[in-house]
């Protein structure tokens, strides 16, 4: 069975020709020295990929419900998410979404019980070492989790799409159609964008808690689309 962690090795190379891929996907799901594997013939190794190739390819079903440890955690209602929890995934997933597919499925599996009539609930994500638990969410099945990570990434692409204050005002503007004069300001205001991207959530935060750096956890832990729609409103009115 494929685990998270040798699913992640296998689509970690992206350098390389189709037989350094073939020598790198047999050596981690036979667990050999790429070394070994380099020195075969080349007819074994290809016949070695073809059979196993097909066993690393993995379909976007998931399990709701994994387990860790004896530890049963449960795949959250993205629509619940905290403000919090949100920016963790968008470090992850714009850094290295393949490499951090461990983190993401620790983010998005949480411990849940009751869910009866008169109890729900659901552990606190400030409580959740996230790098201890990827850790152990790594040597699970890839099967159980990539579905789910793969759904998050529909519901994040959704909800950029939802949002004016995530448009790009220069995604339609082709600089080969500026004069020079057109083309300065945009490379300038580009700039602008992109080097503000790199502390939005900050000012985000501040934005929020008016800054006060006291409010942080608060904020922090507000339902995600609640603050969006606040930071839509504080702008709209600014």
């Amino acid at each position: 069975m494929l685990t998270l962690s040798q699913y992640r090795d296998i689509n970690a190379l992206t350098e390389g020709g189709v037989f350094d891929k073939m020598i790198h996907t047999i050596s981690i799901v036979r667990s050999l020295d790429e070394y070994e594997v380099q020195n075969w013939d080349s007819t074994k190794i290809v016949e070695e990929y073809k059979r196993i190739e097909p066993h690393t390819q993995v379909s976007e079903r998931y399990s709701n419900k994994i387990a860790i440890q004896d530890i049963e955690l449960t795949l959250i209602n993205f629509e619940a998410l905290t403000l919090g929890q949100w920016i963790d995934l968008e470090a992850f997933v714009s850094n290295d979404y393949i490499g951090n597919l461990h983190l993401i499925s620790s983010i998005i599996y949480l411990r849940h019980s009751g869910g009866g009539l008169y109890s729900d609930e659901w552990e606190k994500y400030g409580n959740v070492n996230i790098h201890n638990r990827a850790e152990l969410v790594d040597q699970l099945p890839a099967k159980d989790v990539l579905g789910a990570c793969a759904k998050y990434l529909k519901f994040r692409k959704n909800l950029f799409e939802s949002y004016e204050l995530f448009n790009d005002p220069h995604e339609d503007v082709d600089p080969d159609e500026l004069d020079a004069e057109e083309l300065e300001i945009y490379k300038k205001e580009k700039a602008e964008r992109e080097k503000g991207a790199s502390n939005q959530w900050e000012r985000m935060l501040n934005l929020l808690s008016n800054n006060d750096f006291t409010k942080f956890d608060s904020v922090l832990n507000q339902n995600l689309f609640i603050s969006l729609n606040q930071v839509s409103y504080l702008k709209r009115n600014s």
